[in-house]
């Protein structure tokens, strides 16, 4: 008891608290040391790093000799220097550039980098490996697909196959995307973007073409993923696969989200032929699919006007705004469709089909 009470004597307290205060001092000042020692080393890396790139920049482009890269940083920026480079210059210069990044060590410098504990850094070095574009790397994406654990670097290396990938890649990058919590619908749909990207590039459309197909008629993979696949034909522009994306849409009639994005599919590469398809979609039983032929029914001859008028008076809101925004964009004979509706009997055809009109001053 005395000894409790000793401890809580005013003098004690007070010795206590300045201990505590000057404890708290020393960290905040220690804490503040170290900040601003950080904030400096980052700003000599960073200045190091715009003038290496400098250098590198100059060099290449007077094709003058460069100095073998030898620390991290100087990797870093002669790799930054030509991927930058890649995307402003020709095809012949590309392969230059790819030249210089194999010649200088900067892919074996990325390749040691993915024996690193830190995901950061594998997920960095597979990123940097990707804009490159190397087809030697293929195998080495592979063996990075067997091992990998962490889903960051799993998702950057299927993005960095994709660039280059070929017939043979096409099962290894399915293997993943038909897993359904892999990856978002949106993330599927660019992977095959690029795909098909790589596919035009080397003349082999016709190649994909076929894979597409079988991809179609595979019970084993399911309509989500295939309805990605249709996606990134819209994206990619790939012309040839209008009909693949016709029987798509004849074929799975019964599922909405197919049928919605063979429309679109087929409106990005070939308006024309959408016609048929925009057509039979204004009459689907989903509101969606008739929302989203309504929405791209603008690019059709003028006896789309007929239905569209229809459209108007669907149960669906979504519909009859769509509808009425394409016919604003149809020309005189839309516009005289929605001024005649101005007068309808159905109040919200009247709201829509004026508050239309007003928007760009055609009443």
């Amino acid at each position: 008891m005395e000894y409790l009470t000793y401890l809580l004597t005013p003098v004690f307290t007070e010795y206590f608290l300045l201990c505590v205060v000057g404890v708290v001092v020393v960290v905040t000042l220690l804490l503040f040391i170290v900040l601003i020692v950080h904030k400096i080393h980052v700003e000599s890396q960073a200045q190091t790093l715009r003038m290496l790139k400098d250098r590198y920049t100059s060099s290449i482009k007077k094709s003058a000799r460069i100095n073998k890269p030898a620390r991290p940083i100087e990797f870093v920026a002669l790799c930054e220097v030509v991927i930058d480079m890649m995307f402003k210059v020709n095809v012949t210069m590309v392969e230059q550039l790819r030249t210089i990044a194999r010649g200088y060590g900067i892919v074996d410098y990325y390749r040691k980098s993915l024996g690193s504990r830190s995901w950061v850094k594998r997920y960095r070095a597979v990123e940097k490996l990707g804009f490159l574009k190397l087809p030697e790397c293929k195998p080495f994406y592979h063996s990075i697909l067997e091992r990998e654990k962490d889903l960051h670097v799993i998702s950057k290396t299927i993005w960095a196959l994709s660039l280059i990938s070929g017939e043979e890649d096409l099962p290894v990058i399915n293997k993943f995307m038909v897993d359904p919590l892999f990856a978002s619908s949106k993330y599927k749909a660019y992977i095959y973007t690029n795909i098909i990207s790589a596919f035009r590039e080397r003349g082999e459309e016709g190649v994909f073409l076929k894979f597409l197909s079988g991809f179609m008629e595979d019970e084993t993979l399911s309509v989500l993923l295939k309805k990605d696949m249709i996606e990134a034909c819209g994206d990619g522009g790939l012309h040839s696969a209008k009909e693949t994306i016709i029987t798509c849409f004849r074929r799975f009639h019964d599922i909405p989200e197919m049928r919605i994005s063979c429309i679109r599919a087929l409106e990005r590469i070939c308006a024309g032929d959408a016609h048929s398809l925009i057509t039979e979609g204004l009459g689907d039983t989903d509101w969606r699919v008739r929302a989203v032929a309504a929405k791209d029914a603008y690019i059709c001859p003028p006896d789309i006007i007929e239905p569209l008028e229809k459209a108007l008076y669907d149960q669906n809101y979504h519909v009859r705004i769509n509808a009425a925004q394409a016919l604003k964009q149809m020309g005189e004979k839309g516009r005289a469709v929605l001024n005649r509706n101005t007068k309808s009997n159905d109040r919200f055809v009247r709201d829509v089909t004026n508050y239309v009109l007003a928007e760009k001053n055609y009443a």
